[in-house]
């Protein structure tokens, strides 16, 4: 599997987490997400929390997702090594998804790219 199937693999199990409102154990103290006590109080707070905590909570899923070498075991079966660059990618597109432009964001942080044209949802 490509790397970047890889990452695509990782963010789609990310994103159903979190639509499925698996807060899980994460805890960022101060921050009130040790407080919920259902999943629909743990989507309400990580909707009205900070930028870093919302990081920090997709950091914490991905986390899991990894062994002790920062491997991922990919559905397909094959071994993939995440290093911090590749962890930072998958941060952001879910972080993108939920909290900023999506796909775009990517490509507005890109600097080689100068120009971006959107012929609709299906193109």
């Amino acid at each position: 599997m490509k790397k970047n199937e890889v990452l695509d693999e990782i963010v789609k199990k990310i994103c159903d987490q979190i639509d499925r409102g698996e807060i899980g154990e994460f805890s960022v103290e101060g921050q009130g997400l040790e407080k919920a006590k259902t999943k629909a109080e743990g989507i309400q707070l990580l909707r009205e929390s900070d930028e870093e905590t919302y990081r920090s909570y997709i950091w914490s899923l991905l986390e899991k997702m990894l062994n002790d070498d920062n491997d991922y075991i990919a559905d397909d079966g094959s071994r993939t090594y995440l290093d911090p660059t590749d962890c930072a990618i998958v941060i952001e597109q879910v972080y993108g998804k939920y909290r900023g432009l999506g796909i775009l964001d990517a490509i507005l942080i890109d600097e080689s790219i100068t120009e971006i044209m959107i012929n609709g949802p299906k193109n």
